[in-house]
């Protein structure tokens, strides 16, 4: 009798090393995506929380100008870069108030971003039209994130919010 040849079949068992790097190598693709769109959106959540506080100091400064309408002209060349005079006026005082709103949270219930529109916020108001109309405007750097090879370069763009407010 010959003895009967048999085929050695070699099964694996367990997990190769190169499976488990390359699994592993997926995993961190897939985390470092979540990351950078996470990174992205908190991006814009700022700038949205910017631009939400400007509009509503402008609607504050608008609604001070039509709560005070027969001395709507006292508000005409308001700019928070300007040293303002807090005193006398209503107007004057309205304009320290809005200026305190910028630069300092504790001033206003809905300044956001850290209590801040923003680094270099400012606002301005112009009366026009023969003082039909007050234009209330706020300016605001906006960071913007640009991809630029390895490294994450930023801009910022200025931004601006202008409300116009009816007088008559």
């Amino acid at each position: 009798m010959q003895p009967v040849k048999q085929k050695m079949s070699i099964k694996q068992s367990g997990v190769g090393m190169i499976e488990v790097l390359i699994t592993i190598a997926i995993i961190a693709i897939g985390f470092f995506t979540l990351l950078v769109f996470q990174m992205s959106n908190l991006e814009r959540v700022s700038n949205a929380n910017q631009q939400y506080a400007a509009i509503l100091l402008a609607h504050d400064m608008g609604e001070r100008i039509r709560a005070n309408i027969l001395s709507a002209a006292h508000y005409d060349g308001i700019n928070t870069q300007k040293t303002l005079n807090c005193g006398g006026r209503l107007a004057n005082f309205d304009a320290c108030s809005w200026k305190n709103a910028l630069v300092d949270p504790s001033h206003h219930f809905y300044s956001l971003n850290n209590g801040k529109v923003a680094e270099g916020a400012l606002g301005e108001v112009v009366i026009a039209d023969d003082g039909r109309i007050a234009r209330v405007t706020m300016y605001w750097l906006e960071r913007v994130n640009r991809q630029v090879s390895v490294n994450r370069a930023f801009r910022e763009d200025l931004r601006s919010y202008e409300l116009v407010v009816p007088l008559l």
